[in-house]
């Protein structure tokens, strides 16, 4: 389950040993960092459609991730509704499921249909998302219909 902490932090990497296949898109390889725990959101690496975790300590394929604004500027998120595509498994989507996560909110990729709710908040006055820029992410939740913020229910990451 995704277990977002209430601070986190994002990293684009910008590693120039990088292979020429992947994507040249600047936040297609983003690594979101918990400023709490320090850990990494991580796609499961047995499942495209696997849980979504917060614990991996260091870098790998499952814990990179690429950033769509349908209709913006793909080099400037700024904020807003934001669809989110582990770059291990291309098409698949962040979306929620009730019942993965004890009663709350769980994450995991889901094939050609991300969460149409799900919005970015970028943490800064002004300007472009960039390297350790801080952002929270939002969710509509469907019973109570309001927003959430996606955090980390109990304090608890597996």
């Amino acid at each position: 389950m995704l277990s977002l902490p209430k601070d986190q932090g994002i990293i684009l990497r910008n590693d120039k040993s990088i292979a020429k296949s992947k994507t040249t898109r600047k936040y297609g390889w983003v690594t979101f960092t918990s400023q709490v725990t320090g850990k990494k959101i991580q796609a499961d690496p047995e499942r495209s459609d696997g849980w979504l975790r917060v614990n991996a300590s260091s870098n790998t394929d499952f814990t990179t991730f690429t950033l769509y604004q349908d209709g913006k500027d793909p080099d400037c998120i700024k904020g807003g509704p934001i669809r989110v595509e582990p770059t291990a498994y291309r098409n698949y989507y962040w979306n929620w499921w009730l019942g993965g996560g004890a009663g709350n909110y769980a994450y995991y990729p889901k094939y050609k249909d991300g969460s149409n709710k799900l919005q970015i908040y970028v943490l800064k006055v002004s300007g472009c998302l960039e390297s350790v820029d801080r952002v929270l992410f939002s969710d509509y939740d469907t019973i109570t219909q309001d927003d959430y913020f996606v955090i980390d229910w109990d304090g608890q990451l597996e």
